[in-house]
């Protein structure tokens, strides 16, 4: 239950918890981080990560990593006390998370050949347009779910 609800408030459960979206909504995100996972593995194993990185690039990683470490042990140790299963505890490691984001949709345009990105250059941008499709989706969010329920509590 712990896991379910910060996932939800993680992204998106408004109103004081009392606003949840649809659960089809929570799936496409549960998509979207396997999505994401899966790409930084695939970025990670093409591109022999992070052996290819060089001194300050690993050690901006090993920041990052250790940053969303300490995080998601603080959120658990909080837990442990005081049950408050919010995702809003987990906004200090936005941006390590954003970071890995990035990574795994990158990850997914390694499976496509240098001759056919070179050919059609969109297919790089293809990440990008996701992530344009999640600010479209924080809009449609505002109006569909949070707006039209402020009065409703």
């Amino acid at each position: 239950n712990g896991v379910e609800t910060t996932f939800h408030s993680f992204w998106g459960q408004f109103g004081w918890m009392a606003i949840p979206m649809p659960v089809n909504v929570y799936r496409g995100f549960v998509l979207f981080v396997l999505g994401v996972l899966i790409g930084a593995g695939l970025f990670a194993w093409r591109q022999h990560w992070p052996r290819a990185l060089d001194g300050p690039q690993r050690d901006a990683l090993i920041v990052l990593t250790v940053t969303a470490v300490f995080v998601f042990a603080a959120f658990v140790l909080y837990n442990r006390d005081f049950v408050q299963f919010q995702g809003r505890y987990l906004f200090p490691a936005l941006v390590p998370l954003a970071a890995l984001v990035a990574v795994g949709l990158t990850g997914w345009i390694t499976l496509v050949p240098a001759r056919f990105s070179a050919r059609f250059p969109v297919v790089n941008w293809l990440p990008v347009a996701a992530l344009m499709g999640l600010a479209v989706f924080a809009w449609y969010a505002l109006d569909t779910y949070i707006v039209p329920n402020l009065r409703s509590w």
